[in-house]
């Protein structure tokens, strides 16, 4: 399976790693950065033996979030349908936030983890590309924010804050 969308590595990219996650689940035992071209690849790997590829970063121009699945049975691709993501996502969260429902409706070990895989993945490729287990992420692992804010001006008013 590999999962994708092209605006930057974490703050959209995180979406891919979502979607990774909701296709396949969570419980994911390594990462490891295999590499960047234009975009970084990314895999993800459990113990079971499955695997999937994130493949994120800058690109020229957005690119949408897609995934192509691969199995036995066949190939399926699709790309998300942004208009429809935070309607989605209201509908299944309002209810727990509203107190109508005590239980959220992902447990939150499993909504975290494709942050652990996006901060394993950097620790990746830091490390000369090796393999990182989730167990070896660190607490204090985080992008930088103020760097990431600037670049996301930059990318968002390319004439006002030219490189």
């Amino acid at each position: 399976m590999i999962c994708g969308c092209a605006v930057d590595e974490f703050n959209y990219g995180i979406h891919a790693y979502g979607m990774l996650a909701g296709i396949m689940g969570g419980g994911a035992h390594s990462v490891q950065h295999l590499g960047k071209g234009v975009l970084r690849r990314v895999v993800i790997r459990w113990t079971d033996g499955r695997m999937g590829i994130v493949v994120v970063g800058t690109a020229e121009k957005w690119m949408p979030f897609y995934t192509t699945i691969v199995t036995e049975k066949g190939v399926t691709q699709f790309q998300a349908d942004t208009s429809q993501l935070y309607r989605a996502l209201l509908e299944k969260t309002l209810p727990y936030l509203a107190g109508e429902t005590d239980a959220p409706p992902v447990p939150v070990e499993e909504l975290v983890e494709p942050e652990l895989w996006a901060l394993a993945a950097r620790q990746s490729w830091q490390q000369g590309d090796r393999e990182v287990l989730l167990s070896e992420v660190a607490d204090d692992e985080g992008y930088d924010g103020a760097a990431f804010a600037q670049e996301y001006r930059r990318m968002k008013y390319p004439m006002k804050y030219p490189m």
